[in-house]
This record gives structure tokens, sequence and C-alpha cells, in this order.
């Protein structure tokens, strides 16, 4: 459409700035008097990073890993829950006689999958001085904080309800502008102290359970294979060597069956960069072959 910034649905589509196949289905929704809770799945096509390596004696190098390898929560190349997810780097840095471990590199995941590069810069020691807060990175007008508290530019906040290790799925509550809360990820409660989804891992499959508008449960299974993956980008990081390729196996989400036996069906490609080739939808529409998808990159260094 016309200056659409999408091609495609709902469910399966392009964003047209950045290229990146994004599909998000949902599983729960709960109408709230301020803001609403949304529970889904969402993929992204947006992948491969590069991952920086300490080396010893042969210094400092670079090889690419999937995202999942780095982020909890993930269900699989691609695939998260809208839960809000915080990464970030350790480095260790010489003042004066002492070396510091920083705490840096944070990019905040908001639970529609955007993310957020941040200027916070943390350490646990005091004889040297830390950047504790500050912006995002982007311009977007976004604060954060050592206590991982995230403030947007509408006002709305979220704070964890623990402070999270490296590389974690946070778990916490948004809070709007107005005062209204909504938690966020699977654990969450209403303001009776009920919850409204559960989450069970099994062996190559996980499950959430909901209560439908009758309070009867119902549950949606996610299916996951593994399949073998390889990159080839031949290119130079940030040390003029090459970027060691990834040789490897990887998770992926093979199905994901609906309370009424339906279910997504995706297929990938096997023995290179993963993407999704195929999903088949639920009901008797065709299934959506996807052409040649090159595989979008994104840089985060850790050490």
């Amino acid at each position: 459409m016309p200056f659409s910034t999408s091609v495609g649905t709902d469910i399966e589509h392009v964003d047209i700035g950045s290229g990146d196949l994004v599909i998000r289905i949902p599983i729960e929704g709960v109408k709230g008097r301020g803001l609403d809770h949304n529970f889904f799945l969402r993929y992204n096509g947006h992948v491969w990073l590069t991952n920086t390596v300490p080396g010893g004696d042969a210094g400092p190098y670079q090889d690419w890993e999937p995202e999942p390898a780095l982020l909890a929560g993930s269900l699989g190349l691609g695939w998260h829950d809208n839960s809000s997810q915080m990464t970030y780097a350790l480095v260790q840095f010489a003042c004066d006689v002492n070396v510091n471990t920083y705490y840096t590199s944070y990019i905040f995941a908001d639970p529609n999958g955007v993310k957020h590069p941040l200027a916070e810069q943390y350490n646990q020691k005091l004889y040297c001085p830390v950047t504790r807060s500050g912006p995002d990175l982007s311009g977007q007008g976004m604060w954060s904080s050592p206590l991982r508290l995230v403030l947007m530019s509408d006002g709305a906040g979220f704070v964890p309800t623990a402070s999270p290790s490296l590389n974690d799925s946070l778990g916490g509550q948004w809070t709007d502008a107005n005062g209204n809360i909504n938690g966020d990820g699977p654990a969450t409660l209403d303001t009776l102290g009920r919850t409204l989804l559960t989450q069970q891992n099994g062996t190559n499959q996980i499950s959430y359970q909901v209560r439908d508008s009758n309070g009867v449960l119902q549950t949606y299974t996610i299916n996951l294979s593994t399949i073998n993956v390889a990159t080839h980008f031949n290119v130079n990081g940030d040390y003029q060597t090459p970027i060691v390729e990834y040789n490897g196996t990887a998770t992926v989400v093979s199905s994901f069956v609906l309370p009424n036996t339906r279910s997504f069906q995706f297929q990938y490609e096997s023995g290179s960069y993963g993407a999704l080739t195929q999903l088949t939808l639920p009901m008797a529409e065709p299934s959506i072959t996807l052409g040649p998808l090159y595989p979008m990159v994104q840089e985060l260094t850790v050490m």
C-alpha cells in the first residue's frame, strides 16, 4: 500500500525500513481498565550477530553467533515471546592501578521486539568514574538506569521484578504515564492475584495454558526441532581479520498447535543461514513460500 511501512498482514509482514521478516502469533488478550495485557509469539529474521572473544595471547577476534545463543527466553532461531529483554556486555578497563569490569553495550528489546541501544554504563567499584544512566543511542527519547528502569518517550516506564543476569528476559511490569500497570511476560498476575497464563517446558515442546471466556483451560503447543546452520558472510571484523563463520545446529519452531488442533507449520533453510522459507497457516489457505531471504545482520559486542 502507498506510504505503508510494511508489506503483508498482521500475522506476517516485511518491515520496509529494515527489510526484516516479522511474524506475530497472538495467544492471549485481556482487556484492562487502563492497559490491556497481550501475550504473543514473534519471529524476526534479523538473527545473526558478531561476538567478540578475548582470544588470549593471539589477541581478540570475532565470530558469528545466532541470537538465541545470547538471549535467554528464546524459543528458537529468531523466535521469542513478547517479554521485555535486556542484553549487555562485560568489558574490562584499566583505571589507575586497578582493573574494573564494566557493564556496557546495553540493548533493550521492548514487547514488540523493537531494540533500543542504550548509553547506560555501570560498574560496582567507586574508585573509577562511570556513567550510571543515560539516554538511548537512537535519539528516541528513552532513558535508562543501572536498576534496569527504562523510561520511554511517552512517559511509560518498565521496572523488572528482580535484577536480571547477563543477557536475560527481564520480567516485571510496565506503567504508563497515567499510572496504569501492566505485567510483562508469561507469569503475569491480574489485580486479584490470578495467573493469566502458565508456561510448561517439555522435551522439544513448550506449552501455554490460558483460560477462555468460559473459564476453561486452553492449551497452545510449540513443537521444536533442530536444523544445521552455517554462515558464509566472508567479511572482516573490527580487528581487520575475517569474522569466524558459524557452523553448527540451531533450534527452530517447527509448528505451533492451537487448542482446536489446527496449526501453523514452518520450514527453514538447512545447512545455510537458517532463514524461514515457508509458513503454512492453520486455515484452508495455501502455504506461503518465501523468496530468497538474505540474512539480516546486527552487531552486539560481548566479552
